[in-house]
């Protein structure tokens, strides 16, 4: 949460709307917990504190109902203690505390209270089910787990609500994702990443085991009560002489088993799932699992509590030992606390953007810290920001090159009209290079005390007269088109070239060719709009192409034939018909590869574009003054492009995207001096689709009414 009540607002307007506009922009493609920020934004009208004692008094409120539900369950009142103690303090708590993630508590409170509800059996409430399942949905990797569980209480305990409820939420999402598909594709999800999230079995079955390691400040008392919690829990299960307990800790066996991922039994199943399942990236950070664990043994242990009354004083004895560790190292020491964080005041042109340096996240205050930068938040005026938590095309290239060099070209040209500089913030370089596969010791990891940068940006919206067709396109700001954009529009002849691959298993590229965007801030200079594939190891690499483009630092060889040696800057090379195997001695990068190398430049020209008036009304719509045009006219919106933008009040206009980034139109006819709105129709749908859910539910709630009183 920013700790400027301004900025606070705004970030939580971001997470209700289904566009950010964040960098150049993109959708919210899992659109889920906009419940959530309503919450925070009717509170931080207040004050950023109100908002987050609000969040933590509602996962309190939610977690005492939980925990006296499960008295219920236990025959035995002590126990409530225990389990609110077992579910507000256990080690996954306090790491998800540590590292912000409040949805995910606020889910995780409702999942626990539904588990407790379902633990009831026939005497389930429908009310308190669903009141839960609007909690759960606030986290979409929970709300993909509680679908299978509302499916299996409809079937046992005819209990549909919840399960009508939950896929009444997930409109959004399942609508996000289905129109989302190619963009989901692109988040980087390998298996060296997945191999810093998996947890050791052992550190799985005790909940802990997170990469930040947040829980060893817990201490030797807190693994002590880690570990009897654990055996608590498998003595339960084989105690309690219940199905229900046995059920609940076999679901958590599986889920710690799931959270070893390439390092536990099912490593060769986990590393084709990753290398073939793309959807499965919903869940790359395993340990948010654990909560299921936790849940599974607080369950084993309600119901061997009734058996054995003894254990609640030893679930108390546990969760007291983690409070303890709590009170001894609380969550805020791994904060900074909002007063200490100079307030940023920038005075910057409507329309235009931001860009603050340092510019990487995370983002540390001195060695204190690490994490989401507080000052990434839309100003008022429709004043956006560029930097963002992933490296995207083309921000990181400009943001890293004026960091190397100083130069502007590349900001101005993404309509940057001020350059902040906070000497108080560093990048966390050290889980920066975990992100990004590549260290970067770049001088300018922290900011400088430097007076704001004035810039003459390009304007957001603009019209030109001209475009040209090029084979690479990194000219950003020049108002051309990328060949394949202008093939697939049918303004020029195919077949265009294709970006080159490289297999999701790994990221060192001094033993393979992997994804070159995960190099991008450590080298801007082979940033590109196709991606492509970098290596500084020898290793060959099979291509199906005639052609590639290159950037080359070292030699570049096809069948142990040299085809290139250094460039300055991407080179296209024939490799000759047929396949190839291509490798390289020093460092290289290949963008894409054709039939044949094209006939057109890699970068053509800039062609002067004018301003137009045009109003940013909401995240996903503008509305556009347009002048008279004549045919062949660039109309130039500069947020980042998707399919699913469109014209509304003209025609012939053709949607394409430009400089291999951002939104542009080519009219095919002369168009009048008239007003149209261009719109993202897909965040617009997402936008109304949360409405109409919002509205389902009361329905859903109305019949769980009626049928308490029949």
């Amino acid at each position: 949460m920013s700790p400027d009540a301004a900025g606070l607002r705004a970030q939580a307007l971001t997470g209700l709307a289904t566009w950010s506009n964040n960098g150049l922009g993109r959708p919210a493609l899992y659109p889920n917990n906009y419940l959530f920020y309503c919450f925070v934004w009717a509170f931080a009208q207040i004050a950023p504190t109100v908002a987050l004692a609000a969040v933590v008094a509602l996962f309190s409120a939610v977690c005492a109902v939980a925990a006296s539900t499960f008295t219920e369950v236990a025959g035995s009142r002590p126990f409530a203690i225990g389990a609110m103690l077992l579910l507000c303090f256990n080690p996954w708590t306090y790491t998800e505390l540590v590292a912000g993630h409040l949805p995910m508590l606020i889910a995780y409170a409702g999942l626990a209270w539904f588990s407790a509800e379902i633990a009831r059996g026939r005497r389930a409430s429908p009310l308190r089910l669903t009141l839960a399942t609007v909690l759960v949905a606030q986290q979409i990797q929970f709300l993909l787990i509680f679908l299978v569980a509302a499916l299996a209480v409809g079937v046992a305990l005819r209990r549909w609500q919840p399960l009508i409820a939950a896929l009444v939420l997930a409109l959004p999402v399942w609508l996000g994702v289905l129109l989302g598909h190619a963009e989901l594709a692109r988040i980087p999800y390998t298996l060296a990443w997945e191999r810093s999230q998996s947890l050791t079995l052992l550190a799985a079955l005790q909940a802990r085991g997170y990469f930040a390691r947040y829980a060893t400040a817990l201490g030797t008392l807190g693994h002590v009560a880690d570990a009897a919690f654990a055996i608590l829990a498998l003595l339960a299960a084989g105690l309690a002489r219940a199905r229900q307990a046995l059920l609940a800790v076999a679901v958590a066996l599986v889920a710690a088993l799931i959270t070893t991922g390439v390092d536990g039994p099912i490593a060769s199943l986990y590393g084709f799932v990753v290398t073939h399942v793309q959807a499965t990236g919903v869940f790359r950070e395993l340990y948010d699992l654990i909560a299921v664990v936790t849940l599974g043994y607080l369950v084993a242990i309600a119901f061997a509590t009734r058996r054995y009354p003894v254990m609640a004083s030893i679930a108390i004895a546990i969760g007291t030992a983690w409070l303890l560790g709590w009170w001894l190292a609380p969550p805020a020491r791994f904060w900074v606390a909002g007063s200490q964080l100079p307030r940023v005041r920038v005075h910057a042109p409507a329309q235009s953007r931001i860009a603050f340096y340092p510019a990487f996240q995370p983002m540390s205050l001195g060695s204190k810290g690490s994490g989401v930068d507080p000052d990434v938040y839309d100003r008022p005026g429709g004043v956006s920001v560029l930097n963002t938590y992933l490296p995207e095309y083309p921000a990181v290239m400009a943001l890293s090159r004026y960091a190397i060099s100083g130069n502007t070209r590349l900001l101005r040209a993404l309509s940057v009209s001020r350059i902040v500089e906070r000497p108080w913030l560093c990048t966390d370089l050290t889980t920066l290079a975990v992100q990004i596969a590549a260290r970067t010791t770049r001088r300018r990891a922290c900011g400088a005390d430097a007076a704001p940068v004035a810039l003459a940006p390009l304007p957001e919206v603009t019209l030109a007269s001209h475009f040209a067709v090029g084979s690479l396109d990194t000219n950003v700001g020049a108002g051309n088109l990328l060949i394949g954009d202008a093939v697939r529009a049918g303004l020029a002849p195919g077949p265009a070239p294709q970006p080159i691959a490289a297999s999701s298993s790994a990221v060192d590229a001094h033993r393979a060719w992997v994804n070159a965007r995960l190099f991008f801030v450590a080298r801007p200079n082979i940033d590109q709009a196709y991606g492509g594939v970098y290596t500084a190891s020898q290793q060959p690499l099979r291509v199906a192409v005639s052609a590639v483009l290159a950037e080359v630092r070292g030699s570049l060889w096809s069948d142990g034939r040299r085809v290139a040696r250094t460039t300055s800057g991407y080179r296209w090379f024939a490799l000759g018909p047929g396949r190839h195997t291509i490798s390289c001695r020093g460092q290289c990068a290949v963008a894409a590869g054709a039939a044949a190398i094209p006939g057109i430049p890699t970068d053509p020209p800039t062609h002067r574009a004018a301003a137009v008036r045009a109003t940013h009304l909401l995240p996903w719509l503008w509305r556009i003054a347009l002048p008279v045009a004549e045919p062949g006219n660039l109309l130039r919106i500069n947020v980042a492009y998707t399919r699913y933008w469109r014209i509304i009040g003209g025609r012939g206009f053709v949607h394409v995207r430009v400089d291999g980034a951002v939104n542009g139109w080519v009219a095919q006819r002369r168009q009048g001096a008239r007003t149209v709105y261009a719109i993202e129709a897909r965040s617009a749908t997402l936008q109304v689709v949360e409405l109409v859910s919002v509205v389902l539910l009361i329905p859903i709630f109305l019949s769980t009414g009626r049928r308490r009183r029949a």
